[in-house]
């Protein structure tokens, strides 16, 4: 080889060398993703998970490690030497404890690229939120929690210390125990500081009635270490249910409990296992992660420093903005199907030296309203030379996939070039990925046939006897009460014969029904015993498993029980489990993908229940609080029950989307939804629900009352009609104002109707007109109820079907997963106008997350014959005035937008909700004469007496009419 091509294949060894260090370099580029399994999202599309954009930049040549909520918050695993940027696609939500690491990463030049409005809502996993499956006694000051600390075994213990009443503590869930059987109760106290003998930890138990007639008590340890006390205890002869009480009276005093077990005497010495759920208090970490709100200072400079957001209403169009340094112009933006409200980066949040490029622009019209994306270079004290890129949030087609990444895969590489950490051939082949970036490819639309036409809507029983076994498990332990639902389930198929006693029993003997009391379950166990064909265990700190237990009883005839009572039947029936469904599953999706291949083509095709059984409130709770109350009907029917947690993982969406998939459109799921207040935190917000079952074509039942395997066969005797429309007068010099009750969609709503004291037996009913919405599922799941309130109505109150029709949907997401949505909203709608015709009902309120528009409401007057007007939305839309609100469609029908917030009356003052109210009239009535406003009454908490109180503080130019009336004088004015 000549000297010249030695020199020739130096040179090009070494070039070869240097980009393959340049290539490694980019590879190993130096890039967070912030990923923590079942952690609140909010506004953020769904495709958009942290795994996804990982895959997206490490497939790009940029390698991104998942940071989870830990690591997070601990500066020797993440900070600004080890990550140059941070991608956090979870939006607003973060975790707290995170706060002052994210403050610190920031301040040391470190980037973020972030969508939603990031930084805004901490999370955690409150110390404070009580104890899963306990109930807590706190009296005064006193608190009772579970602390992330100190726990002797797991990550959590319960702490409790007492600061006012006689003694605080907790009491475990009851469970079934055998009269006469030892069993031995142990536990790990830690309690220093103890001044007497009323320190306690005890074993309670109960009798048939529900009554504790008997207690044991085990002083607690004096000791600042974990102490084991172990007693073996003998149950009273008579006993039904037992429970452990730790007993704290010391004032002053925190108590520490951790590792309960409650066995048979006769149980082997190391059994891990114990019978009272969350013995360990580790559920607390299953609880999850709770966002604690919109806090914006976690935003500015003396925190995170990430900005803040403004909301702009109306906005009709994006476009990219000319300076464009991202290299966006090759992002392709469709218009909005309507106009929608978007949030907007704030520029008055940062400060006057950082400087705010804008990436997208978008439009109120023709007029530029602000940036949802863009790129912030902090020039100030706290966080110089950090440089952010705000993706934005999820509004209308914004963040719509792929543009999510593309979005933020451009931004990574963007900032990685400006660091030195890519070169620019490398970020130009990373560009060129963005723009070839594609959605994730959604499984092909397929037509659906709606199931052919049925009698009824939703299965019923047959004519029940008309004397029934009527029992009493209210003070019955949760697994009592469930196996009991499911017996009474089984009892029923024949001819509905047992009633469990609630609210509503008053009102069948009002109708000729006679009740035979059953003190004792296990009687019901025993005459029934030939109905059952064996025992079902499911996990009780596995709902998955009591959902299958649930269903596997109604097709196999056995009974679903807690290991606890499945020994006790065992021994007391000789009834044999069939089944054990304790340790088969790993998770949600693993237990829901074997029901729906094993027992989903067994059960009924046209009915699904969304449910998260044996998840009270409270282990003392009975009603509504307790999923047990449906598993009657369930069992009965031989209905398929699952359920979505609240953050679910991308395996449990996609077999919960195989389930709806399975089963034919235009079919109701009933159950439950959360996030709630009170009820049901853990299962899937009531908008992320309604809107994946409305792309299915599937409608929503909330709220799932107890005993509808006797009601459901109680025929409706009599035609429904409502009352005659009162003839007024119109008058142009007047507001007219028609309060329309909202909450009806819900069967548990209309069942405790009788009983509520704000509901049909308020004072101020009959004093001023009021609608209500009514759901149609009463026609085929209630009758006798639906005839009991047509019948008893006043010459004021009258009635509408509630949220979208014949059951809860978006109808602009309706059958949107099917080539034929069109054609599936149109029988939906048919199912709407026989119900309505059999009800005698012409007002509908149709409802959407965000908003309904014009092209549905004509779909409506279309299919709807009997239609005489839509009263749309839950409370006042953003923007939304006197002016806009009321309209008539092409085919003449009119729409009147509501115009209250939809918690209007929420004060605890009666005077205080009326005044605000009547203020909120005033302010959006103005000067304008006539005037026609529809206004909300929350149901839940808002009364007749409050309408009534309005309407004397409104005085004599506002004049209260039902919705028909209103349809009245709107034409005549």
């Amino acid at each position: 080889m000549s000297s010249a091509g030695r020199w020739f294949w130096l040179i090009g060894f070494l070039f070869l060398l240097a980009s393959g260090c340049l290539r490694a370099q980019e590879v190993n580029a130096p890039v967070a993703v912030f990923e923590e399994e079942r952690f609140p999202c909010e506004r953020t599309p769904e495709e958009a998970t942290p795994a996804r954009i990982r895959s997206v930049l490490t497939s790009s040549g940029i390698h991104a490690d998942a940071v989870g909520a830990q690591a997070l918050a601990d500066p020797e695993r993440f900070n600004a030497r080890r990550y140059r940027v941070l991608v956090w696609v979870n939006g607003s939500v973060f975790p707290k404890a995170a706060a002052e690491n994210l403050r610190r990463f920031h301040a040391m030049g470190g980037c973020l690229v972030s969508t939603g409005v990031p930084f805004s809502n901490p999370a955690d996993i409150p110390e404070t939120a009580g104890v899963p499956r306990w109930t807590a006694v706190a009296p005064g000051k006193s608190a009772v929690r579970v602390e992330g600390r100190n726990a002797r075994s797991g990550r959590f213990a319960a702490a409790v210390r007492k600061d006012g009443g006689d003694w605080a503590g907790l009491i475990s869930s009851r469970v079934a125990c055998e009269p006469g059987r030892l069993y031995r109760l142990s536990a790990w106290l830690r309690a220093a500081h103890l001044s007497g003998t009323a320190d306690r930890l005890s074993l309670r138990f109960y009798g048939i009635a529900g009554q504790c007639i008997e207690q044991s008590d085990i002083p607690l340890p004096d000791s600042d270490q974990w102490v084991k006390t172990t007693r073996e205890i003998r149950a009273p002869a008579d006993a039904e249910a037992m429970a452990v009480c730790l007993q704290v009276a010391t004032p002053q005093v925190t108590a520490r409990l951790d590792d309960v077990s409650l066995l048979p005497a006769d149980s082997p010495p190391d059994q891990a296992d114990s019978w009272i759920p969350d013995a360990g208090f580790e559920l607390f970490a299953r609880a999850g992660w709770r966002d604690t709100g919109y806090t914006p200072a976690y935003g500015g400079h003396d925190q995170i420093g990430a900005g803040s957001a403004r909301t702009v209403y109306d906005c009709t169009s994006y476009a990219p903005r000319g300076r464009d340094p991202l290299s966006l112009k090759f992002l392709k933006w469709a218009k909005p199907t309507r106009a929608h409200a978007v949030e907007l980066l704030d520029p008055k949040s940062l400060p006057k030296e950082d400087e705010v490029i804008g990436l997208v622009s978008a439009y109120q019209g023709q007029q530029a309203a602000g940036f949802p994306a863009a790129l912030i270079r902090h020039n100030c004290p706290q966080f110089k030379g950090a440089a952010d890129v705000w993706v934005g949030s999820h509004n209308g087609s914004l963040l719509a996939s792929p543009r999510a990444e593309q979005i933020i895969l451009a931004a990574t590489a963007y900032l990685l070039l400006e660091r030195k950490l890519l070169s620019r051939p490398g970020y130009d082949r990373i560009l060129r990925l963005a723009q070839t970036a594609t959605a994730p490819k959604p499984e092909a639309k397929r037509p659906a046939v709606s199931p052919a036409p049925s009698p009824t809507v939703y299965p019923r029983a047959q004519a029940p006897a008309r004397e029934l076994l009527l029992a009493s498990v209210a003070h019955q332990p949760l697994s009592v009460r469930l196996m009991t639902a499911a017996l009474q389930g089984l009892a029923n198929r024949q001819q509905p014969r047992i009633y469990i006693e609630d609210e509503w029993w008053p009102g069948l003997a009002e109708l000729g029904y006679k009740g035979v009391p059953i003190g004792d379950p296990y009687e019901l166990v025993s005459r029934f015993r030939s109905d059952i064909q064996g025992l079902v265990i499911y996990d009780p700190d596995f709902p998955a498993t009591v959902n299958i237990a649930v269903t596997l009883s109604a097709l196999n005839r056995s009974l679903p029980v807690s290991p606890d009572l499945a020994d006790k039947l065992v021994r007391r029936f000789q009834l044999k489990p069939a089944d054990d469904l304790r340790g088969r599953w790993k998770n949600d999706a693993e237990a829901y993908r074997w029901a729906l291949q094993n027992l989903l083509p067994r059960c009924n095709q046209r009915l699904l229940a969304h449910q998260k059984q044996a998840e009270p409130l409270a282990p003392e709770s009975v009603g509504p609080a307790s999923a047990a109350v449906a598993v009657d009907y369930l069992v009965q029917q031989k209905i398929f029950s699952f359920h979505l947690n609240r953050v679910p993982t991308p395996a449990e969406l996609d077999a919960a989307d195989d389930i709806l998939a399975a089963l034919p459109p235009n079919i109701p799921v009933m159950g439950r939804m959360g996030p709630h207040p009170t009820l049901d935190p853990d299962t899937l917000s009531e908008w992320e629900l309604i809107s994946r079952l409305s792309g299915f074509g599937k409608f929503f039942l909330y709220g799932i009352p107890a005993n509808l395997s006797v009601h459901s066969g109680i025929p409706l005797e009599e035609k429904l009609s409502r009352k005659p429309v009162r003839k007024l007068t119109p008058d142009k010099t007047k507001v007219y104002v028609s309060f329309l009750c909202s909450e009806g969609d819900s069967l548990w709503f209309w069942y405790g109707m009788r009983s509520r004291a704000n509901g049909w037996g308020n004072p101020g009913r009959g004093k001023a007109p009021i609608a209500w919405g009514i759901t149609p599922a009463l026609l085929d799941l209630a009758p006798a109820i639906l005839s009991y309130h047509y019948r008893t109505a006043s010459a004021l109150d009258s009635f509408f079907a509630p949220v979208s029709g014949i059951g809860f949907i978006y109808p602009e997401l309706y059958g949107i997963r099917y080539q034929n949505a069109k054609e599936l909203f149109d029988d939906y709608l048919k199912l709407t106008a026989e119900a309505m015709k059999r009800m005698d009902l012409h007002i509908v309120r149709p409802h959407q997350a965000g908003g309904t528009g014009v092209p549905a409401y004509s779909r409506y007057a279309q299919a709807i014959e009997s239609l005489l007007a839509l009263f749309p939305d839950y409370g006042r839309r953003p923007n939304m005035t006197l002016a806009k609100a009321n309209y008539r469609l092409d085919s003449g029908i009119p729409v009147f937008h509501c115009l209250t917030a939809s918690g209007s009356g929420t004060r605890p003052n009666p005077a205080q909700a009326a005044e605000q109210i009547a203020h909120e009239i005033r302010t959006v009535a103005g000067k304008t004469r006539p005037a026609f406003i529809h206004a909300i009454l929350w149901g839940w908490v808002g009364s007749p007496e409050d309408v009534r109180a309005v309407s004397e503080k409104l005085g004599p130019d506002y004049i209260l009419v039902n919705p028909e009336e209103m349809v009245t004088l709107f034409g005549a004015n």
